[in-house]
C-alpha cells in the first residue's frame, strides 16, 4: 500500500536470494539497519534517535518494530 514495493516484488517472498527472503536486509532503500540477532534493533533504534536529536538536530523520526521474541531476549 505505501509503494515501497512493487507487485512482481510481492511474488519473491520467501524465496532464496530474494529481497525479501525473511529477515530485513539495507539492500532495500527504506530499511537502515539488518539488525542480527534478536535484541539488538530495539538499541540501534535508540542510538539513531539519539544521534538524530542530539548530534544531526535532524527533523526525522526512527521506527523499530518488535516481536515478541525480540522483547523476551
Amino acid at each position: 500500500e505505501a509503494g515501497l514495493l512493487s507487485k512482481e516484488d510481492t511474488f519473491t517472498l520467501r524465496k532464496i536470494d530474494s529481497d525479501i527472503e525473511g529477515h530485513p536486509t539495507p539492500r532495500l532503500n527504506f530499511i537502515d539497519v539488518a539488525t542480527g540477532s534478536l535484541g539488538q534493533g530495539l538499541s540501534v533504534a535508540a542510538g539513531m534517535a539519539w544521534v538524530g536529536k542530539y548530534k544531526d538536530k535532524a527533523s526525522y523520526r526512527v521506527f523499530a518494530l518488535l516481536g515478541d521474541g525480540e522483547s523476551a531476549e
